[in-house]
């Protein structure tokens, strides 16, 4: 079990504990709808952030969906979902300009369309599942 999923399904270990007290009052940066599990995620994966800062409210929101898509693989051991998560994956945001879908399926659709383009990662099984499904002249031997 990584260090995450276990400090995940025990509770935070004592020795990162203070690490924590770099980011202040934690309550004025934490998004309402985090659950502990999200936020532990949230400040341990930069690469998840993008370069947004820890308090950052709108970048928050968007974690939600890889939190829904990608959260389960990384932190099994506490992954989880509650009304208020769900509740901001389903807001409604721009795909483009006159164009509104819920958050989560714009995250499903910048996956699976970022797999056609680049034809790489499990968002490409996904696309091509999603293709032979539908007709595509994909071959279906690309998939699993």
């Amino acid at each position: 079990m990584t260090f995450c999923a276990r400090a995940l399904s025990e509770g935070l270990p004592a020795q990162a504990a203070p690490s924590l007290a770099m980011y202040g009052d934690q309550a004025s940066l934490r998004a309402s709808f985090m659950t502990d599990a999200m936020w532990f995620a949230w400040l341990l994966r930069p690469d998840v952030r993008q370069g947004a800062s820890i308090g950052n409210q709108h970048a928050q929101r968007e974690f939600v969906t890889w939190w829904l898509l990608h959260g389960a693989a990384d932190y099994p051991g506490g992954w989880g979902v509650t009304p208020a998560v769900l509740a901001v994956a389903m807001e409604p945001v721009p795909l483009r300009p006159g164009f509104m879908l819920p958050r989560l399926l714009r995250g499903l659709y910048r996956l699976v369309s970022g797999a056609w383009r680049d034809g790489t990662g499990s968002g490409a099984r996904i696309a091509a599942r999603i293709s032979g499904a539908y007709g595509s002249a994909q071959p279906a031997a690309h998939m699993e």
